[in-house]
């Protein structure tokens, strides 16, 4: 009998992170990152706090997995207010508010898409990834646009819907050519629940609904052009994971889902969330970066990252 996600995931919890069974003994090459927000480890550290949209101090779950194969992911670039520039060593493309393929991201503008982070992984490896593991995730920039754009009457609601499924598609093609590159193994995801977080009314209103709509085009679109392509990827729900935590959040050590671990008021915003910008000093409660699900109003705590990870290494395991 196959065990659930739950307990799957509490079973990964209480035997450690970083050392599940057969994982972590494995050897393998470099780790690569690709993405947004949810897997930078730190691209516009210059200009902000800490450059990580999480609770601090706290892993993000690209670094608990990296981790676990006894490596690392550094920024591969960093942003100092004007440009980029490339950080030696670093492995981590991943880019807050990057966008699937549009240029001019959610930070600003600065952001690079996800196409762009592909495009120099390739060109800085020869387009040889033989060996590593890739990470991989994005999206969520591209449904927080459309809402956007629907909310200012840029777009219609059918318009910002074929906008996401686009971007969906979209994602699939990059990993896609991540995927030609032949690494050992790639980690893909699309979006969780927008509707579910702080930001969009954390599932209570009209606002979540819509946003969980917008969420849900994307991940179809993608899982169907993933298919329809045969790419061959690991590809974990991220959008169950999520919904499954919020259903029973005392189940994984959590007493919050709807309100963010960081204080709004006490923490600088930056264009993607204020989370960059805090410290255990900004947190609304002392141990709230261990008991909230989310750091801010859209991004995870230093303990969502841990159950993220956790469910990242439970899915690599089975493979």
């Amino acid at each position: 009998m196959k065990h659930s996600l739950k307990s799957r995931l509490i079973a990964a919890l209480a035997a450690g992170i970083l050392v599940t069974s057969g994982v972590a003994a494995q050897e393998v090459g470099p780790v690569y990152v690709v993405g947004d927000s949810v897997n930078d480890t730190g691209t516009f550290a210059p200009v902000t706090l800490t450059g990580r949209f999480t609770t601090t101090p706290g892993l993000l779950w690209t670094e608990i997995v990296a981790g676990a194969f006894g490596g690392s992911v550094a920024p591969a670039y960093f942003f100092d207010g004007e440009s980029f520039f490339r950080n030696p060593g670093g492995t981590n493309y991943a880019q807050s508010g990057a966008l699937i393929s549009v240029e001019q991201g959610l930070y600003d503008g600065h952001s690079r898409p996800v196409s762009w982070q592909v495009d120099r992984l390739l060109e800085h490896t020869g387009g040889d990834l033989s060996g590593s593991i890739v990470l991989m995730d994005g999206g969520g920039p591209d449904v927080v646009l459309a809402a956007v754009l629907t909310q200012q009457g840029q777009l219609t609601p059918e318009q910002a819907m074929e906008q996401v499924a686009t971007a969906g598609r979209a994602l699939a093609n990059e990993a896609k050519r991540v995927a030609d590159a032949g690494p050992e193994s790639i980690v893909l995801f699309g979006v969780a629940n927008f509707g579910s977080t702080p930001m969009f009314g954390a599932g209570q209103d009209e606002t979540s609904a819509y946003l969980t709509a917008l969420s849900q085009a994307f991940n179809a679109a993608f899982a169907l052009e993933a298919q329809e392509i045969s790419l061959n990827a690991i590809m974990p729900d991220v959008y169950r994971f999520f919904d499954t935590v919020i259903a029973d959040p005392a189940a994984y050590g959590l007493q919050n889902v709807t309100e963010p671990a960081v204080h709004p008021e006490r923490a600088n915003p930056t264009p993607t969330g204020n989370s960059a910008n805090s410290s255990p000093f900004h947190l609304v409660e002392a141990n709230a970066a261990q008991t909230y699900l989310f750091a801010d109003g859209l991004h995870p705590s230093g303990r969502g990252h841990e159950l993220l990870g956790a469910f990242i290494l439970t899915q690599l395991e089975s493979q």
